[in-house]
């Protein structure tokens, strides 16, 4: 990809578009930098930048727990917040750098106790480098992959998650919620699974869940999800959460207790529903709602009104 190539993909990120918006609505100047991956916003001589995802308004050390999957997990269950547990450990090369002995040992503690873990880079997101495992060869195949390419990596036991929220908070009010719905299809009785994703899904989703079996023929009116993760960026969907349902007031009671607990102001929360009750699975301090924004109108003029909020709080402190 040349660089004009990469400047007008970058550019395509709804976010770079919905903050030209508000700017030209408020009055506010606009420059962007490094193929429009840092946003520069001028009014009245203040300025403020948006970098990727990240914007200005939480600290630093809150930026960098939520970015750490393992020490986000340590704040929060160190200070009795409901979460899902994540264990950290550093690839063997860097070891010297913690009190760790090796990583052999206690990772097969885990797994002996759990039975089924999830492992995943400990920093990242979209949920790319996530894998299931439920045996030492799985174990050993995956811990080396990740290794390959990352520092570390954090494990945490499986969960049968009932559902995914996602929370988008801002300032101490949650503004936006939504289910994730996974990708899913619904058999007719005549054709199998696989041809039935390639119609769905126009041949651009393929079964993420290793356990299924291609070959099998849905039921007419049996619905069989097609993936494990809840990633709207890997095919899953969003629907809002009706703010006078039961479950609207936990999860906003949760996210707020998790944010104010790592001192975050501007975050996307996302909350598991287990047989266990509602847990923190990982806080992102970085705002992406490009697959969300993209649905229909609706949840771009939402999307809109969320950036909008957190660009006037900027202005209105500093």
């Amino acid at each position: 990809m040349n660089k004009k190539e990469m400047s007008d993909a970058n550019s395509k990120r709804r976010l770079v578009k919905i903050v030209r918006e508000i700017c030209a609505d408020e009055g506010i100047d606009f420059n962007s930098f490094s193929y429009d991956w840092i946003l520069q916003l001028t009014k009245e001589s203040k300025s403020m930048f948006i970098y990727g995802y990240q914007f200005p308004s939480n600290d630093a050390a809150a930026e960098l727990i939520c970015s750490d999957k393992a020490a986000l997990a340590y704040v929060l269950l160190g200070n009795g917040v409901e979460a899902v547990q994540h264990q950290f450990f550093m690839s063997p090369s860097n070891l010297h750098y913690t009190e760790q002995s090796g990583n052999w040992a206690p990772m097969c503690a885990l797994l002996n106790r759990h039975k089924k873990l999830v492992i995943k880079r400990n920093s990242g997101s979209g949920g790319s480098g996530v894998y299931i495992v439920e045996n030492q060869g799985q174990l050993e195949a995956v811990t080396t992959e990740i290794f390959r390419t990352a520092r570390s990596l954090s494990i945490s036991p499986y969960y049968d998650i009932i559902n995914e929220y996602r929370t988008i908070y801002c300032f101490g009010e949650p503004l936006l919620i939504y289910k994730k719905i996974r990708p899913h299809v619904t058999g007719d009785g005549k054709h199998t699974l696989s041809e039935l994703v390639a119609s769905a899904y126009n041949g651009e989703m393929e079964i993420a869940d290793n356990r299924l079996d291609k070959a099998y023929v849905p039921a007419n009116g049996e619905v069989v999800t097609i993936s494990w993760k809840h990633n709207l960026g890997q095919g899953a969907e969003a629907e809002l959460i009706d703010k006078d349902g039961e479950i609207y007031s936990q999860i906003v009671a949760l996210a707020k207790k998790a944010a104010e607990c790592v001192n975050v102001n501007f975050a996307s929360i996302d909350i598991i529903d287990t047989a266990e009750g509602l847990k923190i699975l990982e806080i992102n301090s970085g705002i992406m709602m490009e697959n969300f924004s993209s649905y229909d109108e609706e949840n771009y003029n939402i999307a809109k009104s969320i950036y909008k909020r957190a660009i006037d709080r900027y202005f209105e402190t500093h």
